[in-house]
């Protein structure tokens, strides 16, 4: 969805359900636009399970540009009912580029290092990227592997 006041930019807020059948879905909504106050400005990955949970803050998108520090939270039901946090270093951004580009750096100088980050990784990223937005022009289900013959026949 574009917002009112950036009309020449591309979505600014999403609202995505990814569904994995009759027990598994991840949810994820997106705000880039939200101008009323830090109180209620949220930027976070939560990950809930049948025994815990995780919430990992993602500073770098609030008070842009000048950012807050990342938070990782987390809450197991086996080991007590408490959310407790874990020390994280740095941002995740940039530093969570820092280890795929070192990793990139050595490949490039020794071409028989096991680089274990992949091309067909961030493919596949985008894949689910497209099938999203092509889910909300369309105002269809998509399944992503349909992504490339959508492509193919678009022209």
């Amino acid at each position: 969805m574009k917002h009112p006041k950036m009309k020449e930019l591309e979505n600014t807020k999403s609202s995505i359900i990814m569904d994995y059948g009759e027990l598994k879905r991840a949810i994820i909504n997106t705000n880039h636009g939200h101008e009323f106050g830090p109180k209620h400005q949220e930027s976070y990955i939560k990950l809930e399970g049948t025994e815990g949970a995780i919430r990992i803050q993602v500073g770098v998108n609030l008070d842009y540009p000048k950012g807050r520090p990342d938070k990782f939270e987390y809450i197991c039901s086996v080991t007590g009912n408490e959310w407790k946090t874990k020390e994280v270093e740095g941002s995740w951004f940039p530093d969570a580029f820092i280890g795929p580009m070192a990793g990139l750096m050595q490949k490039l100088e020794t071409p028989d290092y096991n680089y274990v980050n992949s091309v067909n990784d961030a493919i596949h990223t985008m894949e689910v990227v497209e099938a999203a937005y092509i889910s909300s022009e369309k105002a269809v289900l998509i399944h992503h592997i349909v992504i490339i013959k959508y492509y193919a026949f678009r022209g």
